[in-house]
């Protein structure tokens, strides 16, 4: 199977980003529950992980970066951005 064809049973998947470590390539993404209320996307998004030797097995690891929780996203002190680079 190529990444390009992965997808995961209960999370949607967009935006890759690939590295190189060693013999591994490791590819992250954004993802999110297919189950909830979609108006909430971006307080349930969070960075997905997974991990292949030959790109065309992948071994999912855990997320990378969790999504905030609810009561957290509307805190003073943090701002969300999305579709953004900050250095």
């Amino acid at each position: 199977m190529s990444f390009d064809s992965y997808r995961l049973e209960d999370e949607f998947i967009w935006d890759f980003w690939y590295a190189r470590q060693g013999g591994k390539v490791l590819a992250f993404y954004l993802q999110y529950p297919r189950a909830g209320d979609p108006e909430y996307i971006h307080s349930r998004q969070s960075v997905g992980h997974a991990v292949s030797k030959d790109l065309l097995h992948w071994e999912e690891r855990p997320a990378a970066l969790q999504a905030l929780t609810r009561s957290s996203l509307f805190s003073e002190d943090i701002v969300s951005f999305t579709e953004r680079t900050v250095p």
